[in-house]
């Protein structure tokens, strides 16, 4: 069935192009939906597989380090910087009440 064959093809390179798109635009989480329904259709294409990882890793560097924090929940704002703890260099936090509620 190749004209299935072909739309499917389609599909998958229209949602890596929006995917591409979303990510330029740091709509991260929105990005990350759409890539994976299109790794669902095509789970050995390498391109898909690496954005997916790469929008992936996006989202895992602007989530706070306290699991309770309403901004993980919401689409990532790339233009806030968040803080690394200057104890272990490798945890973030969104603010100093952030951190101090994972301390206690």
């Amino acid at each position: 069935n190749s004209a299935t064959k072909k739309k499917e093809v389609k599909f998958v390179k229209g949602h890596y192009w929006l995917a591409m798109s979303l990510k330029h635009q740091r709509k991260y989480k929105q990005a990350l939906v759409i890539v994976e329904e299109a790794v669902h259709l095509s789970p050995k294409n390498t391109d898909l597989k690496l954005l997916h990882a790469e929008v992936k890793q996006k989202i895992e560097s602007y989530r706070c380090e306290n699991a309770n924090c309403a901004s993980n929940n919401s689409e990532i704002d790339a233009e806030t910087r968040l803080m690394v703890c200057t104890r272990c260099q490798n945890i973030s936090y969104c603010s100093r009440k952030c951190q101090k509620e994972v301390r206690n």
